[in-house]
């Protein structure tokens, strides 16, 4: 991660008023979706626009955000001008009056995460008519699955557009493309989950929080809202894989015996076989009164109430019952 989104998230936790559930889970989409420049970029665009979502040309660029070559030298220039971070946290309050470049930063970078993400909390906070744009604002969504189809964040984002204006057949297909791409992505299995719970499609919603919480997902909501309908259970233990023991070059595990080295118990000079044992007489031990143990068992006194009482086979004093 580089200075300048280490730089932006302290911002975010430094600002107060914001929505802190929401901000957290803002940090979490940016981390994800920063590893996931690490991927190799998906050539092309092989998504048809709509006919009123225009083309793929610009002055400048544009470029792909998951392109780590792309996310390092042409980035900084676009959002120094077009989305710099007050305008980015201004998309927390619905009363701000700040004006946020969606159309040049989102025309430059269609798949621009951060923005997406503060496009479709905009236009949950704001009426359709102070949207004063040219291109209406859902074409930014389709333009960045058009753009690169197998970017599971931008999926995931459109999902949540999609899923916050109810139409939740088009934002499900969205959240199961994410994470079919990319199936380690907790945030898309959370938000699964909490579209399947809306719809009271309960089994479904369980095994997503499982998965999203499996991949340490942050927020409780959907474990809660899975409780409140008495329907969250713990999800069941992973067996643990045994501990692996190294070979060593040879062959023979740590600490076994070779079978060079075993000797054959006949050709033993020390094994010894049953016939081979010579009985040998029995000796009566004395007591040290002299007396033998059969004897010294006949002139014990009996023993008196209140006193331990001796266990005749084992000679083991026992506690008397009082």
């Amino acid at each position: 991660m580089d200075a300048r989104t280490v730089m932006d998230l302290r911002m975010h936790t430094r600002l107060r008023g914001l929505d802190w559930a929401f901000g957290r889970r803002l940090a979490t989409l940016m981390l994800t979706g920063l590893a996931l420049t690490l991927a190799t970029p998906t050539p092309g665009h092989a998504e048809e626009l709509p006919p009123d979502c225009g083309e793929f040309t610009n002055s400048y660029g544009p470029f792909d955000y998951t392109n780590p070559d792309h996310f390092a030298h042409k980035l900084s220039i676009v959002e120094k001008f077009h989305f710099r971070p007050e305008q980015e946290l201004s998309t927390y309050k619905p009363n701000s009056k700040v004006k946020v470049d969606f159309g040049y930063t989102l025309r430059a970078f269609p798949n621009h995460h951060r923005a997406l993400m503060a496009l479709a909390r905009w236009l949950k906070l704001h009426k359709p008519e102070d949207w004063t744009s040219e291109m209406r604002p859902e074409c930014y969504f389709y333009r960045a699955v058009a753009w690169r189809p197998r970017d599971a964040v931008s999926r995931m984002i459109f999902g949540y557009y999609l899923h916050q204006n109810q139409r939740l057949n088009e934002a499900e297909a969205q959240y199961r493309m994410a994470v079919q791409i990319q199936p380690d992505y907790a945030e898309g299995h959370y938000n699964l989950g909490l579209l399947l719970a809306d719809q009271k499609r309960w089994p479904e919603s369980l095994a997503e929080a499982h998965r999203a919480y499996e991949l340490k997902y942050p927020l409780p909501g959907l474990k809660n809202r899975l409780i409140a309908a008495k329907v969250w259970t713990e999800p069941a233990p992973i067996a643990k894989t045994p501990a692996f023991e190294p070979v060593s070059p040879d062959g023979v595990l740590p600490g076994a015996v070779s079978p060079e080295t075993v000797v054959p118990e006949a050709a033993s000079p020390q094994a010894v076989t049953p016939e081979s044992v010579v009985p040998k007489p029995a000796v009566t031990e004395l007591a040290p009164t002299g007396l033998a143990p059969t004897e010294r068992a006949a002139t014990k006194p009996a023993p008196t109430e209140g006193s331990a009482s001796t266990n005749a086979t084992t000679d083991t004093p026992t506690p008397t019952p009082l």
